[in-house]
């Protein structure tokens, strides 16, 4: 696994951090994955945190989005809904912890390198300078065929 959060500018003024990047079937929270069964709902639960003396003047709002390039001949997902999902900038608070959700099905079957995206959009609605990216070496997904009787 790979992660890095960068803010253009000096890093004493303000840089972030990825504190926590891991993937997990809802069945089971408690155990990160790379093996998920098709059939099942997952999900990826990404932390990230603000250093600096300019944390507490920002505003606008984060934007995250879950991308899946196949191994070899396959399908590419963008597996945020259209515009990825957002959680509000917090000017009061550094940390930021996000559930971002995947429903059983979503992916078939396959070897799949992961990229999940955290990417700042300034209150004006245009994208700013800091975001993160967590690089996930690779997810199998299968197929657990039909269920015995």
């Amino acid at each position: 696994m790979t992660s890095r959060f960068e803010v253009s500018g000096g890093p004493q003024l303000l840089s972030g951090t990825i504190t926590h990047a891991t993937i997990h079937e809802v069945t089971d929270p408690t155990m990160p994955v790379t093996i998920i069964r098709t059939d099942q709902d997952w999900y990826v639960h990404l932390r990230w945190r603000l250093n600096g003396s300019l944390v507490r003047m920002i505003d606008g709002e984060w934007k995250i989005q879950v991308y899946l390039e196949s191994i070899g001949q396959g399908p590419e997902f963008e597996l945020s809904p259209v515009g990825g999902i957002t959680e509000p900038v917090n000017p009061g608070s550094p940390n930021y912890d996000v559930r971002f959700n995947v429903s059983a099905g979503a992916v078939p079957a396959g070897q799949y390198k992961m990229v999940a995206t955290i990417l700042y959009v300034a209150p004006d609605g245009l994208p700013g300078p800091m975001a993160g990216f967590y690089d996930e070496p690779l997810v199998q997904f299968y197929n657990p065929g039909p269920a015995s009787p």
